[in-house]
């Protein structure tokens, strides 16, 4: 998507809700999408083991990217209230549990290339 169509997006969302919510859910997105390249990466490393370095430094730039996202999440859903807060805090939790899911996985990927 381009920068025009995530802006138009946003904007339409904000209508429904508030631009707290708008922003947690905005860094949700980017860290997801964070999430995606770091699974190619981690796969691109178990494809092809040694030429991993590419991958290697790819992969953590995004871990780095995702992390950003987590705190602005964090970060978003400080004024936020009720159910719409509960629900963020889930996402962020979720989110949290997924990053170290992939930071075992990139570990086990790159024990195995080492061993390969």
């Amino acid at each position: 998507h381009s920068c025009a169509d995530r802006g138009a997006r946003r904007g339409t969302r904000s209508t429904r809700r508030g631009p707290t919510s708008t922003m947690a859910s905005a860094h949700e997105s980017g860290y997801s999408e964070c999430a995606r390249a770091i699974n190619r990466a981690i796969d691109a490393i178990r494809r092809n083991p040694e030429d991993r370095l590419g991958a290697v430094d790819a992969a953590e730039e995004r871990f780095g990217e995702a992390e950003r996202h987590l705190r602005r999440m964090e970060a978003a859903i400080q004024s936020l209230e009720g159910p719409e807060r509960t629900s963020r805090e889930q996402a962020v939790s979720r989110c949290k549990q997924d990053f170290q899911s992939l930071k075992n996985e990139l570990n086990r990927a790159l024990n195995n290339a080492d061993s390969a």
